[in-house]
């Protein structure tokens, strides 16, 4: 247990002290919803006073109005991310939509990501020249995860401008985070059915290779059958009788 956090160092309460170069607080938030405290959305205050929303991503009772980010809190309880703000303003975004066009309502998170959870994903600096990025259980980091760091931002800013580049990027980068998040990136039986899946798929490559190259080769003895009897089974089978 911690007794004391420094600039520079921690004091644990059996009194070893740890040093660091750093030390960073990051103890949690608490959702700025102030400003929310003499209206009607008061009653939906949760968790740390934060707003609380269904399924859909609604404040509860009030159906037209959508709260999502550090201020809301989902049954998920999932972590505060800057993707995961973003994955929660896609729903709210085609909710909106949908039901101004009277259509269904995504529930959250599967409605964008396709499985019952969101994909823990970060990109954080560690000076000029050096990065950390966080995938579920994988963890990357040194000076090429800052090279990424500088084009996810670089293309971030692009999409935000409406530019092809960055739009494109994005919903490609997207699609493929959401699609790792629920296979080999995802929980333990979502990685194994991905696997088992790859496994099938390359068993299938190879019986379909086999079979062609056996037909190919099956072929080429039928229209040539001197050569093979001359120079395959004269030389390599001269025990067979006959």
């Amino acid at each position: 247990a911690i007794e004391l956090i420094s600039k520079k160092s921690l004091l644990l309460k059996s009194g070893e002290e740890i040093e660091a170069d750093v030390v960073y607080k990051c103890t949690g938030m608490m959702p700025n919803t102030a400003m929310l405290a003499d209206s009607p959305f008061a009653s939906s205050f949760g968790f740390r006073d934060s707003v609380e929303v269904n399924g859909r991503l609604q404040v509860d009772g009030h159906p037209h109005v959508y709260c999502v980010g550090d201020m809301m809190s989902h049954s998920s309880r999932e972590l505060k991310l800057g993707h995961t703000a973003e994955v929660n303003a896609h729903l709210a975004a085609h909710n909106i939509l949908a039901d101004l066009h009277r259509k269904p309502l995504l529930t959250y998170p599967n409605g964008i990501t396709g499985a019952d959870s969101t994909p823990k994903i970060y990109c954080l600096s560690l000076g000029k020249y050096d990065a950390i990025m966080g995938f579920n259980e994988l963890v990357l980091c040194g000076w090429y995860v800052a090279v990424l760091k500088w084009l996810l931002e670089w293309s971030k800013v692009a999409a935000a401008g409406e530019r092809p580049i960055g739009v494109i990027f994005w919903r490609v980068a997207d699609g493929m985070s959401m699609w790792l998040g629920r296979t080999f990136l995802g929980s333990p039986s979502a990685r194994f059915e991905a696997l088992s899946k790859c496994a099938d798929l390359g068993t299938l490559i190879l019986r379909i290779v086999t079979a062609v190259l056996i037909f190919h080769h099956g072929l080429d003895k039928l229209e040539n059958t001197d050569t093979f009897s001359n120079k395959v089974i004269a030389v390599y089978f001269s025990f067979l009788p006959g």
